[in-house]
């Protein structure tokens, strides 16, 4: 039996080949394809899409422009979507807006899943869903607001790193797409979202103190992953706020924080020392050797202590 892409190459060969190809995509429940440049590898995502009514699983990769019409024919022609993920190549590019996302998910109303990468042009999200349970947003670096009414969200992933832009503009590593107001008010609208969370992920460079501890008051308690990656902000003090308001953590992702500290370390031990199974310190300059070895002394239940670019990144005494 050949694989579905050589029967869809030979459908046109004669008659039989041709209802041989069909019958082959018609019982087609998962697919991956790769968006390339120019229309004709639109249509054939139209096509391939076009011939697989019973598409539960879709997995994208855009190596030439994903647009709105590229979501407008996903939505048409695969209405039974489950699960949708979009991944972008070094050469993609993307033009959607978080409006696009919004009509998109409209029109998958049995959407379980909606992972995209390559949300630069979206300024707001504002998704209403009864099915939805995992949103990831990838690239969002003009997010300025952020409104979900998905009452079974249990996923949510927000990555909002600093454009090229804005590094250069800066001249400084530590330049950040938002403001502190901003950020303050982002993180209000994302806590709002969270009392279903069980699973959050946050790349938000201006993310502070303040802003997560908005983001974990609406948290329920049954919060299992948190991840707070690359904020320049975060010190100490929302290690405290973060035991206090997820005590059954079993991963943690605290990679790229510059400011934590071994107090850091010592409140993790004390607030999770039978739960956590994974910790991640990677880039986390200010933790010691001392520190680390002491944590991984401390938890007993621990399965994986990553703190690559922390040790090595420590100036020699």
């Amino acid at each position: 039996m050949l694989p579905p892409k050589d029967l869809a190459s030979v459908g046109s060969v004669n008659k039989r080949w041709r209802w041989l190809a069909s019958q082959v995509w018609r019982k087609v429940e998962s697919a991956n394809l790769v968006l390339g440049s120019g229309k004709s590898s639109e249509e054939k995502i139209r096509g391939s899409l076009q011939s697989s009514p019973r598409l539960a699983d879709l997995v994208i990769h855009n190596e030439g422009v994903l647009t709105k019409r590229t979501l407008s024919l996903i939505a048409e022609y695969s209405p039974y979507l489950r699960s949708l993920t979009i991944t972008q190549g070094e050469r993609g590019r993307s033009t959607i807006s978080g409006k696009d996302i919004q009509t998109l998910v409209r029109g998958l109303s049995l959407l379980k899943r909606l992972s995209v990468e390559g949300c630069e042009r979206a300024t707001t999200l504002a998704i209403d869903s009864a099915n939805l349970e995992t949103l990831c947003v990838y690239n969002a670096m003009r997010l300025e607001e952020v409104n979900l009414q998905c009452t079974r969200l249990e996923e949510l992933c927000i990555h909002t790193p600093p454009s090229v832009y804005e590094e250069r503009r800066s001249g400084s590593e530590d330049s950040c797409n938002l403001s502190s107001t901003g950020a303050m008010q982002l993180a209000r609208q994302i806590g709002s979202a969270c009392s279903t969370v069980r699973r959050l992920h946050l790349n938000i460079p201006s993310l502070t103190d303040r802003a997560l501890h908005e983001v974990l008051i609406s948290c329920t308690t049954e919060v299992r992953c948190l991840s707070v990656t690359h904020s320049k902000h975060i010190t100490d003090a929302s290690i405290k706020e973060v035991a206090t308001s997820c005590p059954h953590l079993d991963l943690l992702d605290l990679s790229g924080s510059r400011h934590i500290t071994d107090y850091a370390l010592d409140m993790i031990c004390v607030a999770y020392e039978f739960n956590l199974r994974h910790l991640l310190l990677a880039a986390c300059p200010q933790l010691t050797c001392h520190g680390i070895q002491r944590a991984a002394s401390k938890l007993q239940a621990i399965e994986l202590l990553d703190c690559g670019f922390t040790i090595t990144m420590q100036e020699p005494n």
